[in-house]
């Protein structure tokens, strides 16, 4: 089973992954990690994506190798990127449609909350408007899941306790 763990950057997708898989029988990758170690490339660390097609080429060529090892997978990554210049790029259908997930939780945060995680990380604010990145991933979300037909689950600013009954809803439809 593939879920894909949505959202824009700082919204907790990873911290949450990680907690998640300590007691379950799931991996967790980022879709940044994938690329990074199936592409030998460096990716940089202002989040602004620089070859996005050979990036999502890259890391659907990933998935088909891990489904190999038939493991449960916790894939954390986005609908939308951000452009060299800022701008937000929506990615398209086709892509997720290649990358056969299963069904997507979508990450929602505090804007604040967001921007204090990433200037915490990366040491300088985000050189993009968070809320434009957040509707864009949102909307391109219920987009995308809509036409492959599943499920969706949206959390805003989820403990451990739901994001784990999330996962636990979607394993039951399955």
């Amino acid at each position: 089973m593939l879920i894909f763990i949505a959202g824009i950057h700082g919204v907790g997708k990873g911290y949450l992954c990680e907690k998640y898989i300590i007691n379950n029988d799931f991996l967790h990758k980022s879709a940044s990690q994938l690329i990074r170690e199936n592409g030998n490339i460096t990716l940089s660390s202002d989040k602004l994506t620089k070859d996005i097609d050979r990036n999502q080429a890259i890391l659907i060529s990933a998935l088909d190798k891990m489904r190999e090892n038939d493991k449960n997978l916790l894939l954390d990554g986005h609908f939308s990127l951000i452009g060299e210049n800022g701008s937000v790029n929506l990615l398209p259908y086709e892509i997720f449609k290649l990358m056969k997930i299963d069904a997507v939780i979508l990450i929602e945060n505090d804007k604040e909350l967001i921007e204090k995680r990433i200037v915490d990380r990366d040491g300088s604010k985000p050189l993009y408007d968070i809320m434009n990145f957040m509707t864009s991933e949102r909307n391109n979300a219920i987009k995308i899941c809509n036409k492959l037909e599943i499920p969706l689950k949206t959390l805003t600013a989820p403990n451990l306790n739901e994001f784990d009954e999330a996962i636990k809803e979607i394993r039951r439809r399955k």
